[in-house]
């Protein structure tokens, strides 16, 4: 995204589909596939769609009881061009539940899964998780790949050099990762990377991916007082309202831009925090960093790509050393190979759907 800086919040935040994380896979699609794209909404018109050789789709957790997605399928199914469904997944409370998702989901799904280009198959989804959710309503066209944004970076040996950083001594400089003021089964963990964020005298960003107040807050703008003191009760409840907004304002930090985020993560020794799509950015940098996993998204990622990670209930009854340990116990070497093997996966799956894989995916395939 270019351009942004004198752009309303809202504008933004709608943009990137009111979290920053979406940008990771998207950009990551887009710079994969050597092919000419178009750039379509999901609320198009079906002759527009049906003006493409194929749909290729972006996804995130949609399959779950949290979306409807029954005109989108209609849409797909009025076009009747071959889709191609790249980084879905199945969002539950824990990897141990089922998804449930709404009829107008599970209609959508049919329709992709319907809508093949060939016999490859065309749901490439997060994990094995998300493959079986599928399987368990019939749909049986996916492949596990993880998230695109895994092959951002085309360093062979990511993870030996990520190791390598790695120490035995608990890290000083820490970029904290914040969830937001209405996951109220995240608040002694965002409590936490407070603590965490704030317990320096360095400066220590502390990352925002959603919550328009909270991007407000990190952008010097203006806040509601209400907003700020429902804030402030989630995430530092012992400051007082006015303190909690200077520290943000001091230490929050957002992007727009995946290349800046890559980046700014290279001068940290850890990132830490309840977001994949954050911790992942730092991986790509080069930088160690631990998820910590509080739902059946975050920990089938975890699993899929080898992103260290730690339950949230482990956080909290052991605190931050449960993250250090984790991250000592990183292998690289399996790290490299596994992702190797994903991005391979992944660009047999682009072939048989007339594509070719292009840039730092090609090169992580070969």
């Amino acid at each position: 995204m270019t351009h942004y800086a004198g752009t309303d919040t809202k504008a933004l935040y709608a943009r990137v589909g009111r979290n920053t994380g979406n940008m990771a896979f998207t950009t990551a699609i887009a710079d994969q596939l050597d092919a000419e794209i178009s750039f379509r909404g999901w609320s198009t018109s079906p002759e527009l769609l049906a003006e493409a050789d194929l749909v290729v789709m972006p996804c995130a957790n949609q399959f779950g009881s949290h979306t409807d997605l029954g005109q989108l399928g209609d849409l797909l199914l009025e076009a009747d061009v071959p889709v191609l469904a790249i980084g879905l997944g199945a969002q539950s409370s824990a990897a141990t539940d089922d998804a449930e998702p709404t009829p107008g989901t599970l209609h959508w799904a049919r329709a992709v899964a319907r809508l093949r280009y060939s016999d490859t198959p065309n749901i490439l989804v997060r994990g094995e998780y998300t493959r079986s959710q599928l399987a368990k309503h019939g749909i049986t066209s996916t492949e596990v790949i993880g998230c695109p944004s895994h092959f951002l970076s085309g360093r062979r040996n990511l993870g030996e050099s990520i190791e390598s950083r790695v120490t035995g001594t608990e890290p000083e400089r820490i970029a904290t990762l914040a969830a937001r003021s209405t996951a109220s089964n995240l608040k002694v963990v965002d409590q936490i990377m407070v603590s965490l964020a704030a317990g320096s005298t360095q400066g220590l960003p502390w990352v925002l991916q959603e919550e328009l107040e909270l991007i407000d807050l990190a952008r010097g703008k203006d806040v509601d007082p209400a907003d700020l003191a429902r804030l402030t009760r989630h995430f530092a409840p012992g400051l007082d309202p006015e303190l909690f907004e200077q520290w943000a304002r001091s230490n929050a930090v957002v992007f727009f831009e995946i290349e800046a985020w890559i980046e700014h993560m290279q001068r940290f020794e850890v990132c830490v925090g309840p977001r994949f799509h954050g911790a992942m950015m730092a991986m790509q940098a080069g930088t160690p960093a631990v998820v910590v996993t509080h739902d059946s998204r975050t920990k089938e990622l975890c699993d899929t790509t080898g992103l260290p990670s730690v339950p949230a209930q482990d956080l909290e009854d052991q605190g931050p050393r449960a993250m250090w340990a984790t991250l000592r116990s990183f292998d690289g070497r399996a790290f490299d190979a596994n992702r190797a093997q994903l991005a391979k996966t992944y660009v047999t799956l682009l072939k048989g759907h007339g594509l070719a894989a292009r840039g730092t995916l090609a090169a992580l395939a070969r």
